[in-house]
This record gives structure tokens, sequence and C-alpha cells, in this order.
């Protein structure tokens, strides 16, 4: 009988520790990612709170996407991140495919789409960068669309740096994005 008990925990701690591996956990985050939108008077607002974890509590990243009636192309994405963020640094972002290697799915970030943001406020406990009708300039000083970027990648990876000059990364699977955006 002892035997059969240690089994039985063994095996549950070894599932538990395999649930717990960060490739396979993240499977349906596309499913979790839900953006939010907002009639305004010249058109719609887009936003997603991105939860993540930094020591030990919660903090979010918000993406606001905004879109005139009429037009294509958004008048302006907008990344705020936590008011704590070295003011200095700004917030880096950049691209990336879905791809699989050895069996195991991983992001494959594309170093052409690296922009960086200087930012625009730092108020109401977030500080703001902000890409007017969906191009800026790329980190070898090359325009770029990140309007294209959000239709045609499968991440966006979000990039700023912390007081004690640690960088904080969070990513976002696009592909809700494409399926709201194409709603509005």
């Amino acid at each position: 009988m002892k035997r059969f008990f240690i089994g039985l925990l063994t095996l549950s701690i070894t599932a538990a520790a395999y649930a717990q591996q960060p490739s396979l956990q993240n499977n349906n985050i596309a499913e979790r990612v839900v953006w939010d939108t907002q009639e305004t008077g010249k058109g719609m607002l887009m936003y997603v709170d991105v939860p993540f974890s930094d020591a030990g509590k919660t903090d979010y990243i918000t993406l606001v996407v905004s879109k005139v009636k009429g037009n294509l192309r958004p008048e302006f994405f907008s990344f705020m991140v936590p008011k704590n963020a070295n003011k200095d640094k700004g917030i880096t972002i950049c691209f990336a495919k879905s791809v699989t290697k050895y069996g195991r799915k991983e992001l494959q970030p594309d170093r052409i789409t690296n922009s960086h943001l200087v930012f625009e406020s730092c108020e109401q406990g977030a500080c703001k960068g902000r890409v007017t009708n969906g191009y800026t300039f790329n980190d070898q000083s090359q325009r770029t669309d990140v309007y294209q970027n959000f239709l045609s990648y499968d991440y966006l990876s979000v990039y700023f740096t912390k007081p004690d000059g640690s960088q904080m990364t969070v990513s976002l699977p696009l592909s809700s994005f494409r399926e709201q955006y194409g709603r509005l």
C-alpha cells in the first residue's frame, strides 16, 4: 500500500511539474486575450490590458489602438507601461513569428521590426509611448509599418527597463487583434 501511495504521489508531482512548463502553459493564451472596444465621436478605440508578474505582484501593460471611421489604418497605437519604468530608456517593441523547433513551439523575433519609442508622458500610474498613423522607425532608422506588423506577425513583445536596471518583457499574441480590428 505504501508503494502505491508513493507511486501516486510521484505521478502527481510529475504531472504538476509538466503542466507548469511555460511552452505548454501558454498554448491557449490567444483565447484569453480579449480586446475591448469603445466608441468615440470620430471612431473606435480598441484596448487590452496584458497582466504580468513582477516581484510577486501583478501589473499591466495596456495597448490602445484608435481607428477613425472610414480609415483603414489606425490613427495611433499607444503602449502604456508602469510608471516606475526607467524614463530615459522608453519602450522597445518587436514582432515575432511562432515557429516549431525540435517539436516545440517558440517565438522567433524579427529584429528588423525592433522600434524604440520615447515616453510621451508619465502620468496617472503609467508611462506612454505612441505610434501615430501606424508608422515609426526601427533601430536601423528605417521606416517601419507597425500596423502591417500587427496584421502579419504572430506576437508582439514589449520591452521596458525597471528602476533597478533589469529589463521586463511582455509578449502578446496578435490573432485576437486581427479578429477584432477586422470587425471595426
